[in-house]
């Protein structure tokens, strides 16, 4: 689901909960705008920080290696095969 906010594909309520760092301005310089990573919000609760999407989903797509996530612009069916690799190997 992060993948498609990523691409732009899934519905804007979602897209919205899953923000580029490099598009808040005063984190544009760090060197995780340059990664590719998403911004993690953070939610008030204890339990809501393991279960809300706006909080999993972009800490799950940073988890994932850069060179994963920067297949994904460039080759999307190379992401999915790399993606299950990732996943079965890791154990």
């Amino acid at each position: 689901m992060v993948f498609c906010c990523v691409l732009r594909s899934a519905p804007s309520y979602l897209c919205d909960l899953c923000c580029p760092v490099s598009v808040v301005a005063a984190r544009r310089v760090l060197c995780f705008a340059a990664r590719g990573e998403l911004l993690v919000s953070r939610a008030r609760l204890l339990i809501m920080q393991r279960r809300v999407f706006s909080v999993v989903g972009p800490s799950a797509w940073n988890d994932l290696p850069f060179e994963l996530r920067s297949l994904l612009m460039a080759h999307p069916s190379k992401f999915y095969i790399s993606l299950k690799y990732f996943f079965f190997v890791r154990d």
